[in-house]
């Protein structure tokens, strides 16, 4: 008997897409109907495994992001913990080193009190410290901490979540039910299946409370049982059954790639995002040592320094090295604007008995606050291989550590080369030709981890010179490209590709040359508008918009504007247009230079 079958024959980590097998009568010829629908079941299944390909390389950017912010903070605590026992060390080191300068006999009055005011500081700051510690080790102990700590874990991303339209719930709603009753552990025939049937449950539950409809998709085609048909149902039913299946199918990945790369856009945003993102780009620039707290590094280095003066008195029986440490902290205080004193009696040290207080606290506040410590590498004056040549890759090296892409051979030009201690390293723009090698479900995975994942930095022994084999217009033209099909993909298709237009007029050109290229050639001027700022103009005021005028780094491109018979430079961003239809317009210019600011 004819039959077909859709479905899957194993169960791995891969994605497998339905496929159609018709066994028929060699004498039967296929109609010119059958022909056409199984190519668009052909169509249809490429088609879907290009979109789960994307949809894959989504969820891992995903989960990265997840564990790199994750890394990120821990290694923020980490350092913090550090750099606070590094603080009560030092602290404590100066109140015995005082202690012991207390008892000196050559001390005059003055300086007394002075060493007994600066160890009063010390035992303040030290009773403060010692009664933060109780409560916060009694706070650790506390069920209200371990409350607190399981509802952070378990649901610090889950803001960032997108759920899906009311219709679409209704429809993977339909399929979790279907799969819930199909393998209900009460439906299983002996224990051996009944323990099956709740590791499989167990996972339809988790990919619907997850919105995953693509791992709901994958149990429901794994489970799929062959079906036996006539040959009337596999020319017309069968087909059209199946065509119908991948068209669902395609629309439900479409759709959640669309929901993960909005939640990717809402987490990259985030303040823990944007500590992701500086991480990364102080990475780019140089190695990254620690991220840590601007006060605490300065508190630290003052302590620091302090108490290298103090051992110094110690060791020459005399107060000089501190009263030189109290005039450089004073100076320092002077530069930043604060009161200023000398060292001459206790009256005008009292502004230093303030720092030393200032120091002190600093280094208990904000701790939460964190900026990125690099280290500093040195540009090569005479590099082997010059800005703007053209390199080639000699050795295999991967673009990325969880993407298996080899630039083995991959070309481009110079941007720089450093020295970081001894080793010379260059930052390689990866030219188009080696970017188009590169598939684009890896390219959307690549895009999401790092949108500048076509510059990369490799180590002068794995170049060689070549020639280059584009030009330079090319390789800038095909970057910006991947950059503007994938960045706005958070928009309304309308507005992506309207962006996408706006961005590329020119693709070898910048930004800032198409937007004033659009805003030259493409506006249809005069036009009537409210101005939305208090910038030479009050706001909610009309004005007439006569034409482009300039780009301002502050303020972005700017318009020449009509008010009370007066010409003026008007930032194109702070106007609500009257035409309709221009309100769009100045929408997408808002969220361009809103990226361009972040």
């Amino acid at each position: 008997m004819p039959y077909f079958f859709f479905g899957v024959l194993s169960c791995s980590n891969e994605y497998y897409i339905p496929s159609i097998t018709v066994h028929m009568n060699n004498e039967i010829a296929k109609s010119p109907e059958l022909v056409q629908k199984e190519a668009r079941v052909k169509e249809l299944q490429k088609l879907l495994k290009k979109k789960r390909a994307t949809l894959k390389g989504l969820k891992t950017r995903l989960e990265n992001t997840k564990q790199e912010v994750e890394k990120v903070q821990r290694e923020a605590f980490e350092t913090g913990l550090k750099n606070q026992e590094r603080f009560e060390y030092l602290q404590n080191e100066i109140k015995v080193l005082l202690q012991e300068i207390e008892k000196w006999k050559n001390l005059s009055v003055e300086e007394s009190m002075l060493i007994e005011s600066f160890l009063s500081q010390i035992v303040e700051a030290d009773e403060s410290i010692d009664m933060q510690d109780k409560a916060f080790e009694d706070f650790l102990e506390s069920e209200e901490f371990e409350r607190m700590h399981q509802e952070r874990v378990k649901g610090v991303f889950d803001k960032f979540k997108v759920e899906p339209s009311k219709e679409d719930k209704r429809k993977i709603r339909k399929i979790f039910i279907g799969l819930s009753n199909r393998f209900h552990p009460d439906k299983a025939q002996n224990d051996k299946d009944r323990e099956a049937y709740h590791k499989i449950q167990q996972q339809i539950n988790e990919a619907y409370t997850a919105n995953d409809i693509d791992k709901l998709l994958e149990l429901e085609q794994l489970y799929q049982e062959t079906v036996e048909v006539d040959d009337v149902r596999v020319d017309t039913d069968g087909l059209n059954s199946l065509i119908e299946k991948l068209e669902r199918d395609i629309d439900f990945i479409v759709k959640q790639s669309k929901r993960t790369s909005l939640e990717i856009k809402e987490l990259r945003n985030s303040e823990m995002g944007n500590m992701l993102t500086k991480s990364k780009k102080s990475k780019k620039k140089a190695s990254v040592i620690s991220t840590i707290n601007d006060d605490f590094t300065y508190a630290i280095e003052n302590l620091d320094s302090l108490h290298k003066a103090l051992k110094k008195c110690k060791k020459a029986k005399s107060l000089d090295a501190l009263y030189d440490e109290l005039e450089r902290l004073d100076d320092e205080m002077m530069r930043n604007n604060m009161s200023s004193s000398s060292k001459s009696g206790i009256s005008d040290d009292a502004s230093l008995l303030d720092m030393l207080d200032d120091i002190l606290a600093d280094g208990f506040e904000d701790e939460d606050n964190f900026a990125d410590d690099v280290v500093y590498r040195e540009p090569v004056k005479k590099p082997k291989f010059p800005i703007g040549s053209s390199v080639k890759i000699k050795n295999d090296i991967y673009i990325n550590e969880s993407i298996p892409w080899n630039l083995y051979e991959s070309q481009g030009r110079v941007l720089s080369a450093y020295k970081v201690g001894s080793t010379i390293r260059y930052e390689i723009e990866l030219d188009s030709l080696s970017v188009k090698r590169i598939p684009d479900e890896l390219v959307d995975a690549l895009f999401y981890d790092d949108i500048y994942f076509f510059i990369v930095d490799v180590s002068a022994s794995n170049l060689k010179k070549v020639k280059e084999r584009d030009a330079k217009a090319q390789t800038v033209s095909a970057n910006r490209k991947i950059f503007h099909s994938r960045n706005w993909d958070y928009m309304e298709a309308e507005d992506q590709e309207m962006m996408k237009d706006i961005m590329l007029i020119k693709s070898a050109k910048s930004d800032v040359d198409n937007w004033k290229i659009y805003l030259t050639e493409q506006l249809e001027f005069p036009f009537k508008a409210i101005s939305c700022a208090a910038l030479n103009i009050q706001p909610n005021k009309e004005v007439e918009v006569l034409g482009f005028a300039d780009f301002s780094h502050e303020l972005g491109h700017r318009v020449e504007v009509k008010y009370k018979n007066k010409k003026i430079a008007y930032p194109f961003k702070s106007l609500r247009a009257k035409p309709k239809s221009l309100n769009n317009i100045l929408k997408l210019y808002r969220a361009w230079w809103k990226d361009v600011m972040e």
